[in-house]
């Protein structure tokens, strides 16, 4: 099976900048979770996991998807799971 990625960039929504005890901490937030830059986190909606690039800047990688040719079964993700656990599971089935 062939993968595509699809891979969104995407301006985080809140404060770029927090206190950590005297210390001033540039980062992104998304759903309420900040995480400083360079970190990463796995969202569960979007389904993905996010790199916080610079300060209110991030990249999201989300569930890879095969390409079948033919047939295939999908699994449902765990909706209520961060990622990858929320990936819909795709098997491409042999003829």
């Amino acid at each position: 099976c062939l993968f595509v990625c699809v891979v969104l960039v995407a301006i985080a929504e809140t404060n770029v900048i927090q206190k950590r005890g005297q210390q001033e901490v540039a980062g992104c937030t998304v759903d309420d979770h900040f995480f400083e830059v360079g970190q990463t986190y796995d969202a569960i909606d979007p389904c993905a996991t996010i790199k916080c690039i610079e300060p209110n800047t991030w990249v999201g990688y989300l569930c890879l998807k095969p390409e079948c040719p033919g047939a295939y079964n999908i699994t449902q993700g765990q909706l209520d799971k961060n990622y990858p656990l929320c990936c819909e599971k795709i098997e491409c089935m042999n003829y």
